[in-house]
Protein backbone atom coordinates (compact mmCIF):
# COMPACT_ATOMS: atom_id res chain seq x y z
CA UNK A 1 0.00 0.00 0.00
CA UNK A 2 2.89 2.35 0.86
CA UNK A 3 4.46 1.58 -2.51
CA UNK A 4 1.26 2.46 -4.32
CA UNK A 5 0.99 5.80 -2.52
CA UNK A 6 4.62 6.59 -3.39
CA UNK A 7 4.47 5.57 -7.07
CA UNK A 8 1.26 7.41 -7.90
CA UNK A 9 2.64 10.96 -7.33
CA UNK A 10 5.91 10.02 -9.06
CA UNK A 11 4.02 8.73 -12.09
CA UNK A 12 1.79 11.84 -12.23
CA UNK A 13 4.83 14.13 -12.00
CA UNK A 14 6.51 12.21 -14.80
CA UNK A 15 3.43 12.65 -17.06
CA UNK A 16 3.25 16.37 -16.32
CA UNK A 17 6.91 16.87 -17.21
CA UNK A 18 6.57 14.77 -20.33
CA UNK A 19 3.49 16.64 -21.51
CA UNK A 20 4.92 20.10 -20.93
CA UNK A 21 8.32 19.38 -22.52
CA UNK A 22 10.02 21.21 -19.68
CA UNK A 23 12.26 18.40 -18.52
CA UNK A 24 13.02 16.87 -21.91
CA UNK A 25 13.32 19.76 -24.34
CA UNK A 26 16.23 19.90 -26.72
CA UNK A 27 17.33 22.53 -29.13
CA UNK A 28 17.40 21.57 -32.75
CA UNK A 29 20.60 22.53 -34.57
CA UNK A 30 20.12 23.32 -38.22
CA UNK A 31 23.31 22.90 -40.17
CA UNK A 32 23.15 24.26 -43.70
CA UNK A 33 25.60 22.82 -46.17
CA UNK A 34 25.80 24.68 -49.45
CA UNK A 35 23.71 27.55 -50.76
CA UNK A 36 20.20 28.24 -49.51
CA UNK A 37 17.84 26.54 -51.94
CA UNK A 38 14.58 27.74 -50.43
CA UNK A 39 12.79 30.28 -52.56
CA UNK A 40 9.98 32.42 -51.36
CA UNK A 41 6.86 32.10 -53.40
CA UNK A 42 5.30 35.46 -54.04
CA UNK A 43 2.16 35.92 -52.01
CA UNK A 44 -0.98 35.97 -54.07
CA UNK A 45 -2.85 39.22 -53.59
CA UNK A 46 -5.96 39.00 -51.49
CA UNK A 47 -9.28 39.79 -53.15
CA UNK A 48 -10.66 43.14 -52.05
CA UNK A 49 -14.27 44.28 -52.26
CA UNK A 50 -15.86 47.69 -52.70
CA UNK A 51 -19.49 48.76 -52.99
CA UNK A 52 -20.39 52.24 -54.08
CA UNK A 53 -21.63 54.70 -56.67
CA UNK A 54 -20.09 55.08 -60.12
CA UNK A 55 -18.62 58.54 -60.61
CA UNK A 56 -17.29 58.11 -64.14
CA UNK A 57 -16.44 55.46 -66.73
CA UNK A 58 -13.48 55.71 -69.12
CA UNK A 59 -14.04 53.03 -71.74
CA UNK A 60 -10.83 53.90 -73.63
CA UNK A 61 -8.74 52.98 -70.56
CA UNK A 62 -11.24 50.35 -69.32
CA UNK A 63 -11.43 52.18 -66.01
CA UNK A 64 -14.20 52.92 -63.59
CA UNK A 65 -14.18 55.48 -60.75
CA UNK A 66 -16.27 54.53 -57.74
CA UNK A 67 -17.18 56.61 -54.68
CA UNK A 68 -17.48 54.44 -51.55
CA UNK A 69 -17.62 54.72 -47.77
CA UNK A 70 -14.46 53.75 -45.89
CA UNK A 71 -15.93 52.08 -42.82
CA UNK A 72 -12.72 52.28 -40.79
CA UNK A 73 -12.52 56.08 -41.04
CA UNK A 74 -16.21 56.76 -41.74
CA UNK A 75 -15.24 58.92 -44.73
CA UNK A 76 -16.17 58.85 -48.40
CA UNK A 77 -13.33 57.92 -50.76
CA UNK A 78 -12.82 57.32 -54.46
CA UNK A 79 -11.13 54.36 -56.14
CA UNK A 80 -10.18 53.67 -59.74
CA UNK A 81 -10.84 50.11 -60.91
CA UNK A 82 -9.44 48.70 -64.17
CA UNK A 83 -11.32 46.00 -66.07
CA UNK A 84 -9.76 43.51 -68.49
CA UNK A 85 -10.88 40.58 -70.62
CA UNK A 86 -11.02 38.29 -67.55
CA UNK A 87 -13.43 40.59 -65.67
CA UNK A 88 -16.83 38.99 -65.10
CA UNK A 89 -19.86 41.28 -65.38
CA UNK A 90 -23.20 40.76 -63.64
CA UNK A 91 -26.45 42.56 -64.58
CA UNK A 92 -24.49 44.33 -67.35
CA UNK A 93 -22.56 42.86 -70.25
CA UNK A 94 -19.70 45.35 -70.42
CA UNK A 95 -18.13 48.46 -68.95
CA UNK A 96 -19.84 50.55 -71.64
CA UNK A 97 -23.26 49.92 -70.08
CA UNK A 98 -22.28 51.48 -66.76
CA UNK A 99 -22.94 55.17 -66.21
CA UNK A 100 -22.60 57.75 -63.45
CA UNK A 101 -24.92 57.25 -60.46
CA UNK A 102 -25.12 53.45 -60.96
CA UNK A 103 -24.46 51.39 -57.83
CA UNK A 104 -21.84 48.67 -58.24
CA UNK A 105 -20.20 45.92 -56.23
CA UNK A 106 -16.63 45.16 -57.33
CA UNK A 107 -14.27 42.32 -56.40
CA UNK A 108 -10.71 43.32 -57.30
CA UNK A 109 -7.04 42.50 -56.77
CA UNK A 110 -4.28 45.02 -56.15
CA UNK A 111 -1.41 44.20 -58.49
CA UNK A 112 2.27 44.61 -57.62
CA UNK A 113 2.36 47.96 -59.43
CA UNK A 114 -0.69 49.25 -57.48
CA UNK A 115 -3.36 48.83 -60.18
CA UNK A 116 -6.80 47.77 -58.90
CA UNK A 117 -7.73 44.98 -61.33
CA UNK A 118 -11.42 43.98 -61.36
CA UNK A 119 -12.27 40.29 -61.04
CA UNK A 120 -16.02 40.93 -61.12
CA UNK A 121 -18.27 43.96 -61.48
CA UNK A 122 -21.91 43.69 -60.52
CA UNK A 123 -24.39 46.48 -61.10
CA UNK A 124 -26.99 46.65 -58.36
CA UNK A 125 -30.53 46.84 -59.70
CA UNK A 126 -32.67 49.56 -58.15
CA UNK A 127 -34.96 48.24 -55.46
CA UNK A 128 -38.54 47.91 -56.49
CA UNK A 129 -41.34 48.44 -54.03
CA UNK A 130 -42.28 45.05 -52.70
CA UNK A 131 -45.97 44.34 -53.24
CA UNK A 132 -46.97 47.98 -53.00
CA UNK A 133 -48.32 49.28 -56.28
CA UNK A 134 -50.12 52.50 -56.89
CA UNK A 135 -53.68 51.99 -58.02
CA UNK A 136 -54.59 53.53 -61.37
CA UNK A 137 -56.26 56.88 -61.02
CA UNK A 138 -60.01 56.70 -61.47
CA UNK A 139 -61.87 59.89 -62.22
CA UNK A 140 -64.92 58.65 -60.34
CA UNK A 141 -62.81 58.39 -57.17
CA UNK A 142 -61.57 61.93 -57.64
CA UNK A 143 -65.10 63.25 -58.23
CA UNK A 144 -67.51 61.33 -55.96
CA UNK A 145 -71.17 61.49 -56.92
CA UNK A 146 -73.17 64.23 -55.30
CA UNK A 147 -75.35 63.20 -52.38
CA UNK A 148 -78.96 64.14 -52.73
CA UNK A 149 -80.45 66.46 -50.17
CA UNK A 150 -82.64 64.29 -47.90
CA UNK A 151 -85.07 67.15 -47.34
CA UNK A 152 -85.92 67.51 -51.01
CA UNK A 153 -85.80 63.86 -52.00
CA UNK A 154 -88.97 61.80 -51.80
CA UNK A 155 -88.71 58.08 -51.51
CA UNK A 156 -91.20 55.30 -51.35
CA UNK A 157 -90.94 54.19 -47.76
CA UNK A 158 -92.98 51.06 -48.34
CA UNK A 159 -90.59 49.73 -50.98
CA UNK A 160 -87.66 50.08 -48.56
CA UNK A 161 -89.40 48.33 -45.69
CA UNK A 162 -87.75 45.24 -44.29
CA UNK A 163 -89.23 41.88 -45.34
CA UNK A 164 -91.52 40.27 -42.88
CA UNK A 165 -89.73 38.35 -40.23
CA UNK A 166 -90.66 34.76 -39.71
CA UNK A 167 -90.91 33.68 -36.16
CA UNK A 168 -89.63 30.30 -35.15
CA UNK A 169 -92.01 28.06 -33.19
CA UNK A 170 -91.35 28.24 -29.51
CA UNK A 171 -89.31 25.41 -28.16
CA UNK A 172 -91.05 23.22 -25.69
CA UNK A 173 -89.17 22.48 -22.58
CA UNK A 174 -89.31 19.02 -21.09
CA UNK A 175 -88.60 18.52 -17.47
CA UNK A 176 -87.55 15.26 -15.99
CA UNK A 177 -89.76 14.40 -13.10
CA UNK A 178 -88.40 10.90 -12.64
CA UNK A 179 -86.56 9.80 -9.60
Amino acid sequence: MKTKLFLTPVFISFLILLGSNIGFSQEENNIVVGPDTTTETPATPETQWVWGEVISVDTSKSQLNVKYLDYENDTEKEITITANDKTVFENVSSLEQLKAKDTVSVDYLVSADGVNLAKSISMEKPEESQGVTEAPKDESAANPPAIANPETTTTNVQSQAAPEQQTAPAATEKTDTGM
